[in-house]
């Protein structure tokens, strides 16, 4: 079962919420229609925050699903977690065009959607952080390899890294306004991220 939402979430996510948070609205009803997508957008992390909170909830949004076409042949979807980077991803980058842009007046209600999304978002990789250092310690008991965050994210380093320093670098504005416990969080998501690929290189030598 939590397969079969886990998939209608990323194929609503893929196939609508993400092209309209990739636009910025030239009028009223396309503001109003990115408002409706970016409260799905912030219900479909809120799901994923639930499953960040177990092991087992953890393991769901690493895995990447077989997908069954109408031609009978089969495709790989992306994992939750690329999911999520490519919310972070668009979310930012819809902020600063909406501001850069100045198409239309910024509304309130798209500015405090646009935060709660990105909050709630670093909010889940603190939670895999969390699952990554008690991953670590158990292993660590039984003397087996260790799980990094830098493995959970795997192939998605730069965009980490870069929606990590978006967020750190962003000032207080009309519509972005972290609080210093999401900088800070994100700051920590980042250094374990550096400290693990010194872990990775050192091991190579």
């Amino acid at each position: 079962l939590a397969h079969r939402v886990i998939v209608a979430i990323q194929i609503e996510l893929n196939d609508n919420i993400l092209p309209v948070m990739s636009t910025v609205p030239n009028n009223a009803f396309e503001a109003q229609k990115l408002s409706h997508y970016l409260q799905l957008c912030h219900a479909c992390i809120q799901f994923f925050f639930v499953l960040c909170q177990s092991n087992d909830g953890i393991h769901q949004i690493r895995l990447q699903i077989r997908l069954s076409q109408t031609d009978n042949t089969s495709s790989w979807s992306s994992s939750s977690i690329s999911c999520m980077l490519s919310i972070l991803k668009t979310a930012l980058t819809l902020g600063t065009e909406l501001e850069d842009t100045k198409a239309i007046d910024i509304n309130t209600e798209i500015g405090d959607i646009l935060n709660r999304i990105v909050e709630k978002s670093i909010c889940c990789f603190k939670m895999m952080l969390y699952f990554v250092h008690h991953q670590q310690h158990y292993q660590q008991t039984i003397k087996c390899g260790n799980t990094s965050l830098l493995a959970l994210i795997s192939g998605q380093r730069n965009i980490f890294l870069s929606i990590c320093h978006k967020i750190l670098s962003t000032g207080a504005s009309s519509l972005f306004h972290f609080s210093d416990e999401v900088k800070c969080d994100t700051r920590l998501l980042l250094e374990e991220v550096m400290m693990d690929e010194e872990d990775e290189m050192g091991n190579r030598t």
